[in-house]
């Protein structure tokens, strides 16, 4: 791998290695820990759920799976200082294992939860992760899961948000819309949701495909629809906003700020290359990850300055050599101070995890 900033190699040992998707960030909440998947064999495999130091060192195996996929290895993260937690699969199905790091105690919560809040101890799934929960579950929904009083409800209900929706009437009835994707907002306040049709416009081509962006309030009020977008919506650092990539007239995409008060979106940088952007803390820098850039077989993690056109190049590696695989994503993630960014490259035809410090340059 090359780069003018300093790098930290996280992960340890030769097997291959990743942290969680781009949107749910790898250290603890002091910044002095790490979490990520090691997977056991050639992915996607059973793998151990690994925290070490911010140096990478001091490893501490915290949990083995059953599976971890290329792309969230186990959705581990953290649920506070205190807690990590974990996917894996039980003789009941899917479940979510909640780790104490100080007594090791473990608690199974049923169903893969997506997401906990990074201010509070809260979690996100929604349907069709969520059917394994039982009883009032069964509904298609978004449901948070309050860890500390163990309760989980539904906030977000699939049959209300569609009649609600302006786009309503496009809507089969014998093919209602899915959550595909649920997030909560930086201090845990709000969370968005997306609700589609995307499957069933795949295979019906002349539906209209509809994949829209809704937020709320965390118990599910002041619900709002923000419109339809492109893909990967992503919280701003302030939660004022959210923002998308979408098509524009360049041929590229453009990353689109949608305000969580219903005013009109507006382009933030008209030209995006790249699969998973996410602003710098102070909302005015992009990151994002390339691949076959600048050429084929190679692949980087580049900072966009405001003008959208200066650009510094973090980390830059080789994709396609023995057998490393390009379907790996480098999802650069930032720490909680803005200063450090994770990533997984590829070293030794070995996907790992390794984080890019802003030292003397800064970001």
């Amino acid at each position: 791998m090359r780069s003018d900033y300093r790098v930290t190699q996280i992960s340890a040992g030769n097997k291959p290695a990743i942290h969680n998707h781009y949107d749910i960030c790898p250290e603890s909440p002091d910044g002095q820990q790490v979490i990520y998947f090691s997977f056991l064999g050639a992915p996607p495999s059973p793998g151990v759920v690994t925290i070490v130091n911010r140096d990478g060192q001091r490893e501490r195996r915290v949990g083995l799976t059953t599976y971890g996929s290329v792309e969230r290895g186990a959705n581990q993260q953290w649920v506070d200082q205190g807690h990590v937690a974990y996917h894996t699969q039980s003789e009941a199905g899917p479940v979510t294992i909640v780790v104490s790091l100080q007594d090791g105690k473990r608690l199974q919560m049923p169903g893969n939860l997506r997401m906990f809040a990074p201010a509070h101890a809260k979690g996100l799934y929604a349907s069709p992760a969520a059917r394994h929960l039982g009883g009032c579950c069964q509904l298609e929904a978004v449901y948070v899961t309050d860890f500390d009083a163990r309760d989980t409800c539904p906030v977000l209900v699939r049959e209300e948000v569609v009649a609600s929706h302006p786009l309503a009437s496009q809507f089969p009835t014998d093919a209602p819309p899915a959550f595909t994707q649920v997030k909560w907002s930086p201090d845990g306040s709000r969370l968005l949701a997306v609700l589609s049709n995307a499957n069933y416009a795949a295979q019906h081509p002349t539906a209209r495909r509809i994949h829209s962006l809704f937020v709320a309030k965390a118990d599910g009020t002041e619900l709002r629809y923000l419109g339809e977008f492109g893909r990967q919506p992503m919280w701003s650092p302030d939660g004022s906003f959210v923002h998308t990539l979408d098509a524009h007239p360049s041929g590229q995409e453009a990353l689109v700020a949608h305000p969580i008060d219903g005013g009109e979106a507006r382009i933030l940088f008209a030209q995006v290359p790249g699969l998973h952007p996410s602003l710098h803390p102070d909302g005015q820098r992009v990151l994002t990850d390339v691949t076959d850039w600048p050429t084929a077989g190679q692949a980087a993690v580049v900072l966009y300055e405001p003008n959208g056109i200066d650009f510094a190049v973090l980390a830059a590696w080789a994709t396609a050599s023995g057998g490393a695989q390009p379907r790996y994503h480098a999802h650069p993630a930032w720490s909680r101070d803005g200063r450090r960014v994770y990533l997984n490259a590829v070293e030794g035809d070995v996907v790992r995890l390794f984080a890019v410090d802003a030292g003397e340059r800064g970001f």
